[in-house]
């Protein structure tokens, strides 16, 4: 099936790296809950610390489940010893390149659950509807209602742009999202004298 316009915006628009997206995001959050310096500190610091055993934890499924991109599955259809697929010739990602490693599971979607969970957790009270732009999307602004919402596009954004797989995206997302809590309930805590 065809992209839509919506589609086609999402997925340009989380295209970019997702610590600088999710970077954007926490300080828009962090302005508009009036975070005190250490609330602040302890937010990035977490934030940082998250983003990069995302990383870690997404290679190591990846080269252990090797699964192709949909970009290879599409072009080898013929031959993928399936009888209910067919190549789709000309078929591409909307954005190149396609990420030099694995599919499965998305590390834009591990990426973006875990920066969701770590702000959601290690902010008290409500979190309000924010706004976001992307360096991928110049002049684009999309809103969201809850930083979940937000990392659900971001999973979705991979889908949309040809990089993944469905299940690599929602597999990523709640292995990000359990990531992010144990982290924000055991990094960085206050020490007890």
């Amino acid at each position: 099936p065809e992209r839509s316009a919506q589609q086609t915006e999402i997925a340009k628009f989380w295209v970019e790296s997702s610590p600088a997206g999710w970077n954007r995001i926490a300080r828009t959050i962090a302005a508009q809950q009036n975070l005190d310096a250490y609330q602040t500190a302890r937010l990035f610091a977490l934030l940082q610390l998250g983003e990069f055993d995302a990383y870690t934890t997404s290679l190591e499924s990846k080269y252990h489940y090797n699964f192709w991109h949909p970009v290879t599955a599409v072009e080898l259809a013929a031959s993928d010893g399936n009888a209910s697929t067919t190549p789709a010739a000309g078929w591409q990602v909307l954005v190149f390149p396609t990420p030099p490693i694995p599919d499965y599971p998305s590390a834009h979607a591990i990426a973006g659950g875990t920066a969701a969970a770590v702000i959601e957790s290690a902010i008290t009270g409500r979190i309000r509807p924010f706004a976001t732009t992307s360096t991928s999307l110049p002049g684009s602004v999309r809103q969201f209602e809850s930083v979940s919402d937000a990392a659900r596009e971001n999973a979705d954004s991979r889908v949309f742009v040809g990089y993944h797989f469905r299940h690599a995206t929602d597999v990523g997302l709640v292995q990000g999202l359990a990531l992010g809590r144990y982290i924000e309930r055991n990094a960085l805590r206050k020490r007890r004298n």
